[in-house]
């Protein structure tokens, strides 16, 4: 198996499906995982969420792990305040968390370079720790980027 190039929850199977470049598949029986794992609603509740919202995080890697993955969560979706409440921009912010084997510095300033250069602004930069356990870096990068706001009409 190569590099996953897409992780998708199918409603019809009920299963997390990642696609490879090479062409094969994996895909997880969410509810079997669930009846294994979750021991009450809250546990159940959170497997749900991840399901829907996070997909890769779900995910398990088969065989081994990348020595570096990205993972991208949504943090916000805000309107700037308008003297006629009338919001002309969205802001959408969203949390880069890099996980890296070994050095992760030429990986982070290549990341800082093309946010920049497509015009984000970084909000927060920050080493959250090594995970001794797995022996990834973690780092994460915060941004934000606004929108122009077009209020679709009813037809």
């Amino acid at each position: 198996m190569e590099r996953a190039i897409s992780c998708e929850f199918n409603l019809d199977t009920a299963c997390v499906e990642l696609k490879f470049a090479d062409g094969s598949m994996i895909s997880i029986d969410t509810v079997a995982v669930e009846n294994e794992v979750a021991d009450n609603m809250y546990q159940r509740s959170e497997l749900e969420w991840l399901i829907y919202n996070q997909p890769l995080e779900y995910a398990r890697f088969s065989g081994v792990p990348p020595d570096t993955y990205l993972v991208i969560t949504p943090l916000i979706d805000l309107f700037e305040v308008h003297a006629d409440n009338t919001p002309g921009y969205e802001v959408q912010e969203a949390r880069l968390s890099l996980f890296v084997k070994g050095s992760y510095t030429a990986i982070k300033n290549a990341i800082v370079r093309t946010l920049l250069g497509a015009d984000f602004t970084i909000t927060d930069r920050r080493y959250i720790g090594h995970e001794d356990d797995t022996d990834y870096h973690h780092y994460a990068i915060d941004v934000a980027k606004p929108y122009e706001f077009q209020l679709e009409k009813e037809e």
